[in-house]
């Protein structure tokens, strides 16, 4: 997983694809019940390829889940199909929903997650701009996790 994340990061996705693949196959065997955070980094990588019948495959995976963290990674996903099939203010409701539960939850990592990807697929320049600048905050740990709704709220209420 972190050799995936490695890669991801460096922007090698084909890679990252293949190393989080390969992960997902042995998380399977040690812990079928934690599977959610490799769909979630497989789907986001396949999104990233254009790859939109996997990251479908990846949201059916995790659905049915009533567990608050996995809602949040089924709204992040959703969010990347719907700008995938090019619905804007769908994928924006659904990164919108995303981030909401994981500040609700205090979980930086993930929200950071939905920020970018939130900022990388939303057809508003503006609030991508705005987007980018919370996720710089929070990495810089300028803001809390609680911060960022308000912060979300007001450049929501900008549009």
């Amino acid at each position: 997983f972190g050799l995936a994340r490695v890669e991801f990061e460096r922007g090698a996705l084909e890679k990252s694809l293949d190393l989080f693949m390969q992960g997902l196959e042995l998380d399977r065997l040690v812990d079928p019940r934690e599977l959610w955070s490799d769909h979630m980094m497989i789907g986001i990588v396949a999104a990233h390829l254009g790859r939109r019948e996997l990251v479908e495959a990846q949201l059916r995976a995790i659905e049915g889940s009533d567990r608050p963290l996995v809602l949040g990674v089924q709204a992040l996903l959703a969010g990347c199909v719907a700008h995938l099939n090019g619905m804007a203010a769908v994928s924006d409701e659904q990164f919108d929903l995303a981030v909401r539960r994981f500040a609700g939850m205090k979980i930086r990592t993930h929200l950071q997650f939905a920020l970018t990807e939130w900022a990388r697929c939303t057809a508003d320049p503006t609030l991508a701009a705005g987007l980018a600048g919370v996720v710089g905050e929070l990495r810089r740990a300028r803001i809390t996790t609680d911060d960022v709704i308000s912060r979300i709220d007001g450049l929501i209420t900008d549009r």
